[in-house]
């Protein structure tokens, strides 16, 4: 064994055997697929390879067999100090060097293909595989990667690996002319090509290349199939869009580069690692040495390697294009991609140097039936199922003139399989397959085009259009019912996968037939709620709504109004306005469904709005009996849930728990996992607000949680979230507490509607508030105080407004500011409705208290007690009495303070409604305060009588207090 040239260290060894390979850091560092930063700190022996690493530096490296084992060791350190006897040098015999091959060498680095080429290297090695075929569509680089893959294993066979290219013939008779001159075989006079050929090769080694077999595919298969029953030496590996099929093959589909993850955050490290963002900034670097990837440029150059699906050939003409514009305006062109992506290497084959001629390649080796097939495939914007394949391609009606009005441009329903199966096996059609789903289909991007042009020219695209739009119509109207089911997973996930399709079928509808445009909204009303889609689906709403051809009082005009006053609930200024449009068409109509559902919408905005909170419950009576009338269970159980929302905001915690736990029952009896858990987690709250229930309150809101995970919907649970995080207050554990609240925020700001991410972020702040993080609760409060002023004000509910008011003013006055306090409180008071007022009277008699004005929060308390009283608020009119007890110990009243205090008390066990964990703290101080005031006998006494008291005895006695006697 050769001594080595240097071998003080093995970082030195390896950065010594690279450079006589003629590799680069970054070639090495994609061969062995590691970062750059790794290879430089290997060679600068910072850092020592892994097991794994260190295999893959040995295959990269050429390391031979006999001495692969000791270089591991070496490597790993398991040998020290440093000895490694193996020559910097490869064996020139061995090195690809060397003339046993006609490969030609790369003009540039092959990027992204590490792992593929060490996968299909080794695959190459197993003693059954004689022959193996890279198949994919044109430009993805199978040339390229099967001549570095010959190369990769030119070692391994002792007479060369030979490339056979096949392009340039057409004539069928001439693939093994091309073999015997590339081999350089002498053909003895009446002795066949073929024999001749077979003769060379039975007593060698040796592996072909054939390239470019699909458009001379029978030849190419008949000649693999001769040779390799009589040679046993040679090892065939073929490129070909299309694969042979001979019992001898083994079929490798080549895939484009990988692309960035559109469903991860972007960013400019992890950007910057993808296979073809690599490629796109090495082939600019070609062109524009100076151009770099940057935080102002890496979303234009992930968006165009995305949009191009990761298609090798795409990116290099794309990023031959950075010397004269930027990324974004190379993206901004590829809605035109096959246009733009015009070559600019003019040594390459005139099918590699534009898209166009790499896509012409392929689409005219098809029969006229895969042609008509695949241009009319390009009407699907996203990817497809074999259904929805044959329902639209097949027998347009209508079509123009061209070759669609030839007979063999018609497509029977039952051919479409067997097409569809030929186009993808030529690689013209992707498949995507996902465990438990049906295959779907897709084309490249850049075949698309290519095919929507075709569309274009044969006058089919306006017929196909109206079957795209019908199809998907009757589809979801038929699917819709399934997301309130037990299944709705399985329909929410393929709703998923058709999205793209549906707003391509809407924005159809948009253009040429709005009518069934709007069927399909309404379809899709439930599904832009529950995967948190809101904003699209009122825009959608809204344009089909305004076409001419919706002006006409329909019943898809009335479904479609309360749909979108649903949606429109927490943007929109009126959204009452299209509810009542939609009880008055569905009622002059007689159709109960959407009569009942455009009463719920209406009930729901009363008591959103906190200020006709009869007049909503009016609403949701009427929509619950005719839910019942028709047995719509569902329907029912959607009211209830609104009900027990309705009831608790008049204070009555009884009726609430009632509505709930029908309502529970309902969904459960309709197979709805998403509305029952709904139920859940409000019940949940229930119990931890009036009866401080906690363990079963969690067990409820964990149960609701892992519906939520079940049907893996984040948007779902942001209300479970709140209630566990509102039962982890009530035990104290504040910082667990806070964590979750900050989980809810992150859903709710994906939902992009302002009002509810305000509302997410008041509640953190009177968390925060209770937790002692005041400071932090102040600095949130002022943001969302900002964030309100700058929305529209009918679109937001005023208690949204008031209660973010009530707690910025209520921790400002703590902190000692009780002007502005009474500022924000005064301005609460005047954008208040009468029933809004009895809180925010509240809120100014806490903030006079904190200021020690016992006088002026006691009268605030009072005014807020004869509002609960005139309104039938028990809660409120409790939380008063609570106040009036503060304001009277501070007076120096305190038996009388701890006679309402108890009241109180008694009144809240009666209605279930213990004091909630934000108000705990002074209910507590103001305990503690009586009790030393009075003594224990004197405090005993006087919670004695309190407890005795009657709701409306202890009401007039609270209100029957002369201010003026007490300050005297």
């Amino acid at each position: 064994m050769q001594s080595t040239e240097n071998n003080n260290s093995f970082g030195y060894w390896i950065h010594q055997r690279r450079k006589a390979l003629d590799l680069t850091q970054a070639e090495l560092a994609d061969l062995v697929a590691c970062t750059l930063s790794t290879v430089k700190k290997i060679e600068l022996d910072e850092r020592r390879p892994s097991t794994l690493m260190a295999e893959r530096l040995a295959d990269s490296l050429q390391i031979p067999p006999s001495e692969r084992e000791i270089f591991i060791k070496v490597a790993r350190q398991i040998y020290s100090p440093f000895r490694l006897d193996i020559p910097i040098r490869p064996d020139s015999g061995n090195y690809p060097g060397s003339k046993k091959t006609n490969i030609p060498l790369p003009a540039t680095r092959m990027i992204g293909r590490a792992q593929q080429i060490k996968e299909i290297s080794h695959f190459l090695q197993l003693p059954d595989v004689r022959m193996l075929t890279l198949t994919g569509p044109g430009g993805v680089g199978k040339t390229r990667l099967g001549c570095h893959i010959a190369s990769e294993v030119l070692v391994e066979y002792q007479d060369g690996c030979w490339l056979v290219e096949l392009a340039p013939i057409s004539d069928p008779a001439l693939v093994t002319q091309q073999v015997i001159s590339v081999l350089g075989i002498h053909v003895s006079p009446g002795k066949s090509a073929v024999v001749s050929i077979a003769g060379y090769l039975r007593n060698k080694h040796i592996l072909l290349l054939l390239d470019n077999c699909e458009r001379l595919i029978e030849s190419c298969s008949n000649l693999a199939h001769i040779l390799l029953s009589s040679c046993e030496g040679l090892v065939i590996v073929c490129t070909s869009r299309e694969a042979l099929n001979i019992p001898e093959e083994f079929i490798w589909l080549v895939p484009p580069l990988d692309v960035p993850d559109s469903e991860s955050p972007l960013n400019l490290e992890n950007v910057s690692q993808v296979a073809s963002v690599r490629l796109f900034m090495d082939r600019a670097g070609h062109v524009s040495p100076n151009f770099k990837l940057t935080g102002q440029n890496y979303i234009a150059v992930a968006k165009i390697c995305s949009r191009l699906d990761g298609l090798p050939l795409a990116i290099e003409l794309a990023a031959a294009r950075i010397h004269s514009l930027s990324p974004d305006q190379i993206y901004a062109k590829l809605d035109c991609a096959i246009q733009f992506l015009e070559g600019s290497y003019r040594t390459a084959d005139s099918r590699q140097q534009t898209m166009r001629g790499a896509i012409e390649w392929s689409f005219n080796s098809l029969t006229t039936p895969e042609r008509v097939l695949l241009r009319r495939l390009s009407v699907f914007a996203g990817s497809w199922t074999l259904s929805s394949a044959e329902d639209i391609c097949s027998n347009p009606s209508g079509v123009e003139d061209g070759e669609a009005n030839h007979a063999s441009a018609t497509l029977e329903h039952d051919d479409v399989l067997n097409l569809l199966i030929k186009v993808v096996n030529k690689s013209n059609v992707m498949t995507i397959n996902r465990r438990g789903q049906d295959q779907r289909f897709s084309l490249s991007e850049i075949i698309r085009q290519y095919a929507y042009e075709k569309l274009v020219e044969a006058g089919e695209v306006v017929p196909l259009r109206h079957k795209y739009l019908d199809y998907y119509v009757k589809w979801v109207e038929q699917v819709s019912p399934e997301l309130r089911g037990e299944h709705q997973l399985v329909w929410q996930k393929t709703l998923d996968l058709e999205l793209v399709n549906l707003r391509q079928a809407l924005s159809w509808g948009l253009e040429f037939d709005p009518v069934p445009g709007l069927r399909l909204c309404c379809a899709l009303g439930r599904y832009w709620r529950v995967r948190n889609l809101v904003v699209e689906g009122e825009n959608w709403l809204t344009r089909l709504l305004d076409a001419p051809q919706n002006q006409s009082p329909t019943i898809i005009k009335a479904r479609a109004l309360g749909i979108l006053s649903s949606l429109g609930i927490f943007s929109a200024p009126t959204p009452e306005v299209w509810a009542r449009e939609s009880l008055a068409i569905s009622e002059t109509l007689r159709e109960e469904s959407t009569r009942a559902y455009a009463l719920w919408i209406l009930g729901t905005i009363e008591y959103l709005r906190y200020e006709h909170l009869d007049q909503g419950r009016l609403y949701l009576n009427a929509s619950y009996e005719a839910y019942r009338s028709m047995g719509d269970s569902w329907g029912m159980a959607q009211v209830l849930y609104q009900l027990a929302n309705l009831v608790i905001s008049q204070g009555d915690a009884v009726r609430q728990r009632h509505y709930l736990e029908h309502s529970l029952a309902l969904y459960r009896d309709s197979g709805d996992l998403r509305g029952a858990a709904g139920a859940l987690d409000n019940l949940a709250s229930v119990l931890a607000d009036t009866e401080a229930d906690l363990i079963t309150a969690q067990g409820m809101v964990e149960e609701a949680l892992d519906v939520y995970r079940q049907l893996e919907s984040t948007e779902s649970k942001h209300n479970a979230l709140f209630v566990y995080a509102y039962i982890l207050a009530w035990r104290g554990e504040y910082q667990h507490a806070r964590e979750v609240m900050l989980e809810r925020l992150e859903i709710v700001r994906q939902s992009r509607i302002p009002v509810n991410i305000v509302l997410a972020e008041v509640l953190l702040a009177g968390l925060d508030r209770l937790s002692g993080r005041e400071d932090q609760a102040l600095k949130t409060l002022e943001e969302s105080l900002r964030a309100l002023n700058a929305i529209d004000p009918q679109c937001v509910p005023n208690w949204y407004s008031l209660k973010t008011m009530n707690e910025l003013a209520y921790i400002i006055a703590r902190k000692g500011d009780t002007k502005r306090a009474r500022d924000l409180v005064q301005k609460a008071f005047e954008i208040s409705t009468t029933l809004e007022r009895m809180t925010i009277l509240h809120c100014r008699g806490m903030i006079e208290l904190i200021e020690k004005n016992g006088r002026l929060a006691l009268e605030d308390f009072m005014q807020s007690l004869r509002l609960c009283q005139s309104t039938g608020n028990k809660l409120t009119a409790i939380l008063a009495m609570e106040g009036i007890a503060g304001a009277l110990c501070k007076l120096s009243k305190p038996k009388m303070s701890a006679r309402l205090l108890s009241a109180s008390s008694a009144f809240r066990l009666g209605i279930s409604a213990p004091v909630s964990p934000w108000d705990q703290p002074d209910h507590l101080r103001l305990m503690e305060t009586l009790q030393h005031d009075l003594g224990e006998s004197g405090f005993a006494s006087a919670w004695n009588i309190g407890q005795a008291l009657a709701f409306d005895r202890a009401v007039d006695e609270a209100l029957a207090v002369e201010v003026d006697a007490i300050l005297l």
